[in-house]
């Protein structure tokens, strides 16, 4: 039974707040371009994907669009013309760093074209119309650069019949004609549109490896439930969550409440700024949260991360902080055979706050300690793992939302990096004794579980990097205590050696085969060697 069972929550929740250390800095850079009609024009001015990033940890990632780019009332024809095109390839390749496009377009084309009294024939028409000029822009996207992928975003339920029906003066609603140029479609009839065009565009996606998309129509239907009798048939109401997704229930509507508020009245179609943070939430549920990493391997269960607490009780639930004197200190192990040996970048945990009791301990200054394989004699946790000596411990860096249903991002402190290299496990415990508990959502769903990543740096990542093999490259001695040699084969000749630490700074470059590095810590290192035709690495150890 989780701990949580036995306690009552303290205190209100704040929906925004964000805690960063002040001590603790970090780079921001943009990684998604923004790319739409009124969807993505709203999500502009809402700020909605550097929000959702930033609660799920990544709150050094930044998206980008202009006014060409998102533009309120854009048809899918538009991005085929020369303006928004070479829009497209200008931002592309002046923000390097950009490598999604995020792309919501496409819905203004098949309901804005489409009516009740459509025959089959003709309503296939649209669909297929829609979706080949859609195919084009994605295409011409992914021939800009050739490591962008592209996420479409789709569309959720619209809300006309019950809107507008419930306005003072329907015929002056500023959505009714485009309600009555659709013929007056009913919940059901028009949902099932969506559902149709979704799920042709889903087979579509399925088969290319650079373009994602998750349909979710019943999304708005999910998050916010229908809390009032809808005004229409089917009359009824159901609480959040409990819709089925991805198409929730087609004979309603999304709710009134998370559509777009112009005070005299709603939108039929366009969300609140909370209705396009759920979507988005969703998709970085589904995609950006892992695709925005590098390198990552999620915590494993059985027994292997658990809960040690100060009275040696071990608990499955990972739980975080000090309550009534009793410390709580959660153990997460990580398989890291599969990780490249080279210069780290950043080392970072994520974890996913499921509940919290009275203050929240990463509000405050936490210790991390690191076990090179495992804590103890085995990878099950046990309350004797407390009297092993980690291998190394520190003061971490904390960044993202600390407040329930949002991740923490805890970056790991730099004098570990030397001991993440060649391991097949790490073991990380956490270690607090300020008052208030989190509990940390475990292993079992693969999309909330902990989540340890390593970014490497670019000049030593495993495709670009040539490692040395047998007589080409020779180090000695190794490990050293400061002094040691550098040759190649016989049919190479050296040109430049750079010497390079485990946080990736260059401490040596230069001519020559004998170096010294007697006055840099002891540690690992990574050895570049340069010849007149190739270059190759090895490492080095000083002790």
């Amino acid at each position: 039974m989780s701990m949580f069972s036995k306690c009552s929550l303290l205190g209100a929740l704040l929906l925004f707040s964000v805690f960063i250390n002040a001590q603790c800095d970090e780079d921001t850079e943009e990684r998604v371009l923004l790319v739409g009609d009124s969807w993505a024009f709203f999500m502009n001015v809402d700020r909605t994907i550097n929000n959702v990033l930033r609660d799920w940890g990544h709150t050094e990632k930044r998206y980008y669009t202009n006014t060409t780019l998102s533009e309120n009332g854009a048809r899918i024809t538009d991005f085929l013309q020369a303006d928004k095109q070479n829009e497209i390839a200008t931002q592309l390749q002046n923000r390097p760093t950009i490598d999604y496009v995020h792309l919501s377009i496409g819905g203004n084309d098949v309901l804005g074209n489409w009516e009740v009294s459509f025959t089959e024939q003709e309503v296939d028409s649209l669909k297929d119309e829609v979706m080949d000029n859609l195919i084009e822009i994605i295409e011409f996207i992914k021939d800009l650069r050739p490591d962008i992928k592209i996420l479409w975003s789709g569309y959720v339920y619209t809300n006309f019949q019950e809107v507008i029906e419930g306005f003072l003066f329907p015929s002056n609603h500023p959505f009714y004609s485009t309600w009555s140029g659709m013929e007056y479609p009913d919940n059901a009839t028009i949902n099932q549109v969506l559902i149709d065009f979704s799920e042709q565009l889903d087979d579509y996606f399925a088969n290319d490896d650079r373009v994602d998309f998750f349909p979710v129509p019943g999304l708005m239907q999910y998050t916010f439930g229908q809390n009032n009798p809808l005004g229409v048939e089917p009359f009824g109401t159901y609480p959040a969550f409990e819709a089925p997704l991805p198409n929730g229930y087609p004979e309603y509507p999304s709710p009134q409440n998370s559509m777009r508020d112009y005070a005299l009245t709603k939108d039929c179609f366009h969300l609140s700024a909370k209705g396009y943070y759920d979507l988005i939430s969703y998709h970085t549920q589904k995609y950006y949260h892992k695709e925005l990493m590098d390198r990552f391997v999620l915590a494993e269960g059985n027994n292997f991360s658990a809960t040690i607490s100060s009275e040696s009780e071990v608990s499955e639930d990972l739980i975080f902080g000090s309550n009534n004197g009793v410390v709580q200190q959660p153990v997460l192990h990580f398989p890291t055979n599969n990780f490249p040996d080279s210069i780290i970048k950043r080392a970072s945990i994520y974890l996913h706050i499921k509940d919290e009791v009275g203050n929240n301990p990463f509000d405050e200054a936490i210790e991390i300690s690191m076990k090179q394989g495992f804590f103890g004699e085995n990878a099950t946790v046990s309350s004797a793992d407390l009297n092993d000596a980690p291998t190394v411990s520190g003061s971490p860096c904390v960044f993202g939302n600390i407040d329930k249903g949002n991740w923490v991002r805890v970056d790991i402190p730099s004098s570990f990096y030397p001991y993440l290299m060649e391991q097949n496990s790490v073991e990380f415990l956490l270690h607090s004794e300020s008052f208030g508990l989190v509990e940390i959502s475990g292993t079992d769903d693969s999309e909330f579980a902990p989540v340890f990543e390593i970014q490497y740096d670019g000049t030593a990542s495993n495709e670009e990097v040539e490692i040395a093999q047998g007589p080409v490259l020779s180090i000695f001695p190794n490990p050293t205590q400061g002094i040691f040699t550098v040759k190649l084969g016989e049919n190479e000749l050296l040109d430049k050696v750079v010497i390079i630490d485990a946080q990736g700074r260059v401490v040596h470059e230069g001519e020559g085969t004998t170096f010294d590095i007697a006055n840099e810590p002891n540690g690992l290192y990574l050895v570049k060697v340069f010849s007149a035709n190739s270059f190759y690495t090895s490492k080095l150890l000083k002790n």
